[in-house]
């Protein structure tokens, strides 16, 4: 992909790309876009990687929980 900051991440018959985010804030946000576009693979893998960084982060523990 070019991009050292870029991950595809397979879901169904398309891939969605997503880029490491700059802060937890901007995690938040791609998170909620994917979430919100039906990618819920990808919006997974941003919260899993917020809860990494910060495993205290109460919106990332209840959007896996939902």
């Amino acid at each position: 992909m070019g991009s050292s900051r870029q991950t595809a991440l397979r879901e169904g018959p398309e891939q969605t790309s997503i880029t490491q985010p700059d802060s937890i804030e901007d995690a938040l946000a791609q998170a909620s876009r994917n979430k919100g576009d039906g990618h819920l693979d990808a919006a997974e893998a941003l919260y899993r990687y917020i809860l990494k960084e910060d495993p205290q982060n109460a919106e990332a523990q209840k959007a896996l929980h939902n």
